[in-house]
């Protein structure tokens, strides 16, 4: 889900809890809720389910900056192969 996929972009990620972190912030990241600094999952994947913390990538404001629109990319590929 990460090939290809260096730096993304968000505007109001929300930190994913569980599965396998697949992106996650730098640690001057803080949440505008508590203030807290840290490092947080915005990405993770357990098995063949997907939590994404922040849908505002899938936009056009943010589809095409950093990369993104890799990622999207990735993301819409996952979604439409393998068995259900």
């Amino acid at each position: 889900l990460t090939d290809g996929v260096d730096r993304v972009t968000t505007h109001t990620a929300r930190p994913v809890v569980g599965g396998s972190p697949l992106l996650v912030t730098n640690e001057s990241t803080r949440l505008s809720t508590t203030r807290r600094q840290a490092r947080y999952s915005v990405l993770a994947r357990q098995g063949n389910a997907v939590a994404l913390g922040d849908r505002s990538l899938l936009g056009t404001d943010y589809a095409y900056t950093a990369d993104n629109e890799v990622l999207v990319g990735n993301l819409l590929e996952f979604l439409v192969s393998g068995s259900r």
